[in-house]
């Protein structure tokens, strides 16, 4: 199960005084298994439990040569003889019969079942014995004579499938002679069907004898026990009634478990399933055990008959031939419940006491319960299973309705895991539990329903944090699982009411979920024709949605033609279904946008299949304007995925031929090439950055060929989009529960890793702490150097590894500033008209992730970068801000984010700071900052629920996220006049906030005070700034092409205006700098492409 949160480690540090133990205690970020693995079902093939080609015994021929009063000549019969046989059957008889009286009972049996199964149960205690020409014997009318009767013809009568039960002595003989005649027939089959003119091939082929099972009493050489305290049909009597042969009497009714014998009837049916489970092969078990009912209960009792008529020495035989099992250890534990019972039968006789039932199955129970525990990983299934399965499967489904309706609700969680897991490992069960559904249905939704409106650790989560309407228990704990807003269903047919689905879609906001790989993910999105597009009845009011319904807004551009040509208002079920399509197809995330992309081509070719064919849909279509609703207002989508504002063109299309960016590792040192094939690279949003979206686009003029767009339009017609989350989700279920989580399990890998980086992490901190404790009177020692691919925008020091992130307009480059070598560089993904603003690296004490967020307010998550053995993957993104406003002067998407939370702050161009919880990948505030400028700047404490923003106007606000929305700005301070470069609030209980304008302006505040409390002033005209968390120093960079870098107290330590070197050229105008979390080094990138990093003098290192 998911861990949220790792513990601390007691044992195996090695240095402890070393470790920093809050490294184990910090979340971790996207870092569960969705984040982590494929979105794919389990690659293993799953063990079937049922029989897909179920088949059933619907006719029982019993045929009985007895002639009672006459021995047969072969047999010499002892005196006193074994004499009783089975009179009584519920099944047609055939006393005593002649050949033709077989043929016609056979015949008539075999045309009635048609392709079912039919037993044939032979009984030949009054004939001789079988011969070794393959022959049973009869008798003629008047009962003077034996008449020969041969298994072929037999074969021909009966057809297949059947089964075949023969007791007699010497009845292995039988056997091996219905083998030979079902090769012939097998061998007669093959020639008719090679050579049509042969003989064979002009008479009605041979039945096939393949799919037939065999039962016999003894081997070939064998004769039937004749001890008189024993039943003359012995094996017959071990097959029929197995519980009454072996005890011969007892108390009871066989299908009341209260009773001795019924309770031993279930204990002996455990017992034999568990046998052949154990010692048949798997597919042999399925055939025997599991593909017919009346087939089971005589291999069941088979066994048993092996188990007696052994010690009479006699060997049953069969077909297909089962190993011995008459020695298993499971018969000791039959022998014991026989014992128990038996011991009470005096007392129940005598005395009338009650019959206490059999501790068997309980101490089955417990013994899986120890293979579960104590089992390890690689061990063969316990023999218990089949016992459990039948413990479980006595009125279960009622059974486990009631414990629901209980007042035990710490039952609940437990049951719903119980049944996930079930359901995950068998997925057929949900046919077999379909008889239920009429049955059940209504009771077990209001149970459900009650049960989720009660639980407050199962809230059901509003529209408006609802990103797809359905739900998916996700587990957080070990016992309870909450329900987590994921828009996936095995096939989304939405069965809703008609103004509950308007409202739920209506107010469906996907700014409230990250769009992580599962954030869209349908299993089965289909919008071929067939697919269900018809509305309910009136009376329920329900409707069975499907995608076909947007068709009838074809070809419609307008609100009043919408209104005219189905008739409802623009804020409909349609409209808003196509609207959510926009916004998924406007998405970051490269698979939810190009899912949403396929139903909207799809969509777009039904629209026009009767016009003049548009071209297919990209992603930069869809953020495009189209002609004035009468409204004259464009149609705003304010939902997440909307695109911020920018200026459009006049000229509005479904298409751009603008190609998507590939992410990779070779891109040249210039911007990555544009040129592409076609839907084989991709831009995850949306390509032209307009302000505004019109809703209905008629599409642009045509300039190519119509038939090859109509060819492009086939692949649509019948698309279906699948995911495998589904079947992602089900892999959990399938995981074992009783092992250890490697990254619990003190002596695993991972844990090895954790506890290597952590000890690194620990170091890094001493050792810079050591080093700004000595002081620092210069920070100009150049220490890297090279040029980058593109020019800096945002540099970010990873806090414990050598490396640095640089990213240019819409790539990101890592270098190891220690051995002056380029790690990576690849895409981000953002289209090429915006710009990355921000970056953050998550989780950067353990498994490092790098987020990255562009001015169009999209948020990515980026892993294995600077991996040489991996490629850069992006673990997930989604629209962080919409509705960017237009500025002259931007400052595109600032954040600040809080590891010890898992809380991201993010704004910029827009009047809210917005908080994300990555936790539970929602939005969980927005905050109006109050001001008509942009945030320039970010920064909170979570000790104090603090957050300072810095703004274009030159104010700083203060925020307390603890407060109602219209009290929760508790400060306003107005002392800067122009635009605040940055706003830093130190992270310690009595911390200040520390703010510097452009025009190098440095003001001290304390939160609780009005006004500034100390003013300091260093360089004006800043570009870029940063404040050292540690160090105690301010570095800024300038447009007059140098840095500089000052102490707290405002004094300068020392400027850089040239790199290093004999032909030290003048450093260009400063981009971005940015200091080490812990280390006092600086780094800083410039408009010449050159990025640098700086440090204390080597002698102080």
């Amino acid at each position: 199960m998911e861990s949220e949160m790792l513990q601390s480690p007691l044992l195996g540090l090695g240095e402890e005084e070393e470790a920093d133990l809050t490294d184990w205690n910090l979340p971790l970020a996207f870092m569960k298994k969705r984040h982590c693995e494929k979105i794919e079902g389990s690659k293993s093939l799953a063990q079937s439990w049922r029989m897909k080609d179920r088949m059933k015994t619907v006719s029982v021929a019993l045929v009985l040569c007895l002639n009672v009063g006459v021995d047969p000549p072969d047999v010499v019969k002892t005196t006193p003889c074994a004499r009783l046989e089975c009179w009584i059957a519920r099944y047609k008889q055939s006393l005593d019969p002649t050949v033709d009286e077989v043929k016609k009972l056979c015949t008539s049996l075999r045309r009635n079942a048609k392709e079912e199964r039919v037993l044939f149960h032979y009984n030949g205690h009054g004939v001789p014995r079988p011969t070794v020409n393959g022959e049973i014997w009869v008798f003629n009318k008047n009962y003077t004579q034996y008449i020969p009767l041969s298994i072929y013809d037999l074969q021909t009568w009966m057809g297949s499938p059947s089964i075949f039960v023969y007791d007699c002595s010497n009845a292995g003989l039988i056997v091996k002679s219905f083998k030979q005649f079902a090769l012939q027939r097998e061998q007669e089959l093959e020639v008719a069907a090679i050579n049509p003119n042969h003989p064979l091939a002009q008479m009605p082929l041979p039945p096939s004898m393949k799919n037939c099972i065999q039962l016999a009493a003894c081997e070939a050489n064998e004769l039937l026990p004749m001890i008189p305290d024993l039943p003359a049909d012995l094996f017959t009597s071990c097959l029929t009634t197995p519980i009454k042969i072996a005890l011969r009497w007892i108390p009871g009714r066989l299908n009341d478990r209260r009773t001795p014998l019924g309770e031993l009837n279930w204990i002996f049916t455990a017992i034999t399933d568990t046998i052949a489970w154990n010692v048949l092969p798997r597919d042999l078990f399925q055939k025997l055990f599991r593909q017919d009912l009346l087939v089971a209960s005589l291999f069941r009792n088979f066994l048993l008959a092996e188990r007696i008529m052994r010690s009479y020495n006699c060997t049953p035989v069969s077909s297909p031939r089962l190993p011995p099992t008459y020695m298993h250890a499971m018969w000791q534990a039959w022998d014991l419940a026989v014992d128990i019972c038996l011991s009470q039968l005096p007392t129940i006789i005598e005395e009338g006491t009650a019959f206490r039932h059999s501790p068997f199955f309980a101490e089955q129970l417990t013994a899986f319960q120890v293979w579960l525990t104590m089992g390890v990983e690689n061990r063969n299934p316990p023999e218990q299973l089949p016992i459990v399965l039948q413990a479980l499967s006595v009125g279960i489904f009622p059974y486990v309705l009631k414990l629901l309706q209980s007042s035990a609700r710490e039952l609940r969680p437990l049951l719903v895991f119980i049944w996930a897991k079930i359901l995950a490992v068998d997925s057929e069960l949900v046919v077999a539990l379909s008889h239920l559904v009429v049955q059940y249905e209504s009771n077990f939704c209001t149970v459900a329903l009650q049960f989720m409106e009660e639980e407050k650790n199962y809230p059901l989560p509003s529209p408006a944090t609802t990103e797809g309407g359905s739900l998916t228990p996700v587990r957080d704990s070990p016992c309870t699982p909450r329900l987590r807003s994921v828009s996936s269903y095995g096939n989304i047919r939405a069965v809703t009411t008609a103004r509950n689905l308007n409202k739920s879609l209506q107010n469906l906001s996907l700014t409230e979920e990250t769009g992580s790989s599962v954030a869209f993910s349908p299993g089965n999105l289909s919008t071929s024709s067939s697919a269900s597009s018809t509305l309910g009845s009136p009376e329920n009011e329900e409707y069975i949605l499907s995608f076909e319904t947007v068709d009838k807004m074809r070809r419609v551009s307008s609100y009043s033609a919408l209104n005219a040509l189905i008739g409802v208002s623009f804020n409909s079920v349609y409209t808003q279904i196509w609207r959510v399509l926009l916004h998924l197809a406007a998405d970051p995330y490269p698979d939810v946008s190009d899912l949403a992309m396929k139903v909207l081509n799809s969509i777009a070719y039904k629209a026009t299949v009767n016009a003049r064919p548009q071209r297919i849909l990209t992603t930069s279509s869809l953020t495009q304007s189209a002609p004035a609703s009468p409204t004259n207002k464009g149609i705003h989508i304010h939902q997440a995925g909307g695109s911020p504002p920018a200026s459009s063109t006049s000229s509005s299309s479904l298409t751009n031929d603008v190609a998507k960016q590939p992410v990779g590792r070779d891109l040249p040192a210039g911007r990555p090439s544009a040129a592409g094939p076609a839907g084989v690279q991709y831009t995850p949003h949306s390509q032209q950055f307009p302000r505004t979206r019109k809703m209905f686009d008629k599409g642009p003029d045509q300039t190519t060929d119509d038939a090859d767009e109509a060819a492009g339009h086939r692949s649509f017609v019948s698309a279906t989009t699948q995911t495998g989350f589904c079947d992602w989700s089900a892999r959990y279920f399938a995981q074992p529960v009783m092992k250890i989580p490697e990254e619990h399990d003190l002596e695993s890998q991972i844990r090895k890793e954790r506890e290597w980086r952590f000890l690194r992490n620990s170091r890094v901190r001493q050792q810079a702490r050591q080093l700004i404790q000595k002081g620092i009177t210069r920070l100009d020692d150049q220490i890297f150097l090279n040029r980058n691919p593109g020019v800096p925008s945002v540099v970010k020091f990873h806090p414990f590894t050598p490396c640095v992130a640089v990213a240019d307009k819409d790539s990101i480059c890592f270098w190891d500033w220690e051995k002056g070598e380029k790690l990576d560089y690849f895409h981000n993904g953002n289209p090429r008209y915006t710009r990355v603003t921000a970056m953050e690296y998550l989780n950067g004490q353990d498994c490092s992730l790098l987020l990255t967020a562009t001015d169009d307010g999209a948020i990515r998550v980026w892993k294995n970068f600077a991996d040489l053995e991996k490629n850069p993957e992006m673990v997930t993104a989604w629209q962080g801000l919409s509705d960017m406003l237009p500025t002259t002067r931007g400052a595109g998407m600032v954040v600040d984010w809080e590891q010890e939370t898992g809380l991201l702050m993010s704004s910029g161009d827009v009047r809210i700071v917005r908080i994300w919880d990555t936790d539970r990948e929602m939005k969980v505030q927005d905050i109006p900052t109050g001001a008509d400028s942009c945030v320039t700047s970010l920064s909170c404490d979570s000790h104090r629920s603090l957050i300072v923003a810095g703004l274009g106007d030159g104010s700083i606000r203060v925020y307390d996220r603890r407060m109602a929305l219209s009290e929760c700005r508790v400060m306003t301070y107005r002392e800067h006049t122009a635009w605040v470069v940055k706003a830093y609030l130190q992270k310690h209980p009595e911390g200040h906030i520390v703010s510097v304008s452009v025009n190098g302006d440095v003001r001290f505040f304390d939160p609780r005070m009005p006004e500034s409390v100390n003013i300091l002033q260093i360089v004006k005209g800043l570009t870029a700034l940063d404040i050292h968390p540690q160090a105690n120093l301010i570095a800024c960079g300038s447009m007059n092409q140098f840095t500089a870098i000052y102490s707290g107290t405002g004094g300068l330590i020392n400027n850089i205006k040239y790199y290093d070197g004999f032909m030290g050229q003048r450093v260009g105008a400063i981009s971005c700098l940015a200091f080490h979390p812990h280390w006092p080094h600086l780094a800083v990138g410039s408009n010449d492409y050159y990025i640098s990093v700086y440090s204390v003098e080597k002698r102080a290192r």
